[in-house]
């Protein structure tokens, strides 16, 4: 068996991954999980239990396992201690069963024809077809097939033994497309278990969902991993935004009105003795020059999606000291010694906010207070009447809940800030050169959309010589527990 350490920072709590047959650590090389070193085991042609005695260091162990790693964990229940969580994703304890896992028939099918071809066709059936395989041939295993090969003949022959008492199963996750694993044969195998089962939809190789996070997260694992998906979505805002950069403070009334208030907000609200502050998403640098004359002598940290815009702080401090951390603050890792976060007009694009929660309790001490605006669900509401399409928006009630495993909140509120225009397009201008058209990439690619798109507009202003839109900023202020 092979190790491979992700993460290995003296931590008391351990995540250890047992992959699938076949694979290696580059299918979790960018995984992440808060507070937990991370190990990656694969590549099980030759497994001894001595392989695990690092195991026994760690206060608390939490495994995840998927596909055939599945069953490589339950082998090694008896060798791991302090087991806190286990969480099976795509994968049996019995994995060549005609009931409980892989039909015998088929699994033999593929052990004895199993070469460089053949690879390339189960690539695809596990990824979920052509265009999934592209999106995840960066994490394809470097290892050729004669050694793939021999590790599930190893993986056979154990299979056909009989089974000893297994691991404490917390959750089973199995995907509605899986191509490996019948869904009917996991559904049955965990249940005659008693293992609590989530179906979701997706394929054998389910990590570009985040929906899947959001479940570990919930079962004990803060687990993120990267998702191609969603490294488009990361790109379309960072495109969005790094186009409108030199365009956005003239264009940014509203964005600059929420910015004042949230500034007046830390005034009213703010701890004393600030020293180090967090800033995400700090954009053009509106909120941040409104904070630098605020806290003079704080070190500033300064977080935003988009590297280019370290150049436009160098131009904002003088005195102050900063440390520019570029990357979705979602993935970044956060300093520790943090006495505020500040975030203005930003986290409304996060599509994993638990994490954000996480990430921003473990860099604050208790009684720290983190001050966030974003948006409701009435922003953009005359585009989102047209279009049919926006983001998600969550209500202060949903927000509040959101943090409130780390953080009790100290305020909340919310606004409308109308702003008028000359006409529709005149607001798609505004989008553009604010980057709020992140979201709309290719909506109105033809002229005739366009057209229509006014059209509709005029229908909802029709006794109005100019037009709205709608702003609905959320102010919330939010203390470390």
């Amino acid at each position: 068996m092979k190790i491979f350490w992700h993460k290995k920072e003296k931590n008391r709590q351990i995540l250890v991954i047992f992959n699938g047959w076949g694979f290696d650590a580059k299918m979790f090389r960018e995984i992440e999980c808060n507070g937990h070193d991370i190990v990656s085991l694969y590549d099980y042609s030759e497994l001894e239990f001595k392989q695990l005695d690092f195991v026994g260091k760690y206060d608390v162990v939490k495994i995840l396992a998927w596909s055939f790693g599945v069953f490589v964990a339950d082998f090694y229940a008896a060798h791991i201690a302090n087991l806190a969580v286990a969480v099976a994703v795509n994968g049996s304890v019995s994995p060549v069963d005609n009931s409980r896992g892989i039909p015998e028939k088929i699994f033999l099918a593929t052990l004895n024809s199993f070469n460089e071809t053949n690879r390339e066709k189960f690539y695809l059936r596990i990824a979920g077809g052509l265009s999934a395989y592209k999106r995840f041939a960066k994490f394809m295993p470097d290892r050729n097939s004669a050694n793939q090969s021999a590790e599930l003949h190893v993986l056979y022959q154990l299979a056909l033994q009989k089974q000893t008492e297994g691991l404490k199963w917390n959750l089973a996750i199995v995907s509605e497309n899986d191509k490996i694993f019948p869904l009917e044969n996991l559904v049955n195998a965990w249940l005659e278990k008693g293992v609590k089962t989530l179906t979701i939809k997706s394929e054998h190789i389910p990590f570009a969902d985040g929906t899947l996070s959001e479940i570990l997260a919930a079962a004990g694992l803060p687990v993120r991993f990267f998702a191609p998906a969603e490294n488009i979505r990361e790109r379309r805002i960072k495109q969005a935004f790094g186009k409108s950069l030199d365009t956005y403070n003239d264009n940014a009334d509203a964005q600059r009105k929420i910015a004042e208030r949230l500034h007046s907000l830390v005034c009213d609200y703010c701890t004393p003795n600030v020293r180090n502050i967090l800033e995400i998403g700090c954009g053009s640098g509106i909120l941040t020059a409104k904070m630098l004359d605020t806290f003079v002598g704080a070190k500033f940290y300064l977080n935003d999606i988009n590297e280019k815009v370290e150049i436009c702080m160098r131009n904002l401090f003088k005195e102050n000291t900063f440390e520019f951390m570029a990357g979705d603050a979602q993935s970044i890792a956060y300093p520790a010694n943090i006495d505020m976060i500040v975030s203005s007009s930003t986290i409304q694009w996060f599509n994993r906010m638990q994490v954000f929660s996480q990430k921003a309790a473990k860099s604050l001490p208790s009684g720290a207070r983190m001050f966030l605006s974003t948006f409701g669900k009435n922003n953009l509401r005359e585009i989102r009447q047209i279009t049919g399409t926006g983001l998600h928006y969550f209500s202060p009630v949903e927000l509040t809940e959101l943090f409130e495993d780390e953080f009790r909140r100290i305020h909340i509120s919310e606004e409308e800030i109308p702003t008028i225009f000359d006409s529709p397009t005149d607001i798609l201008v505004h989008l553009k050169n604010t980057g709020v058209n992140a979201n709309s990439k290719g909506m109105f690619r033809t002229r005739k959309s366009l057209d229509l798109f006014c059209q509709k507009y005029r229908e909802l202003f029709p006794d109005k010589s100019k037009v709205q839109l709608t702003y609905n900023p959320i102010y919330l202020i939010l203390e470390k527990k």
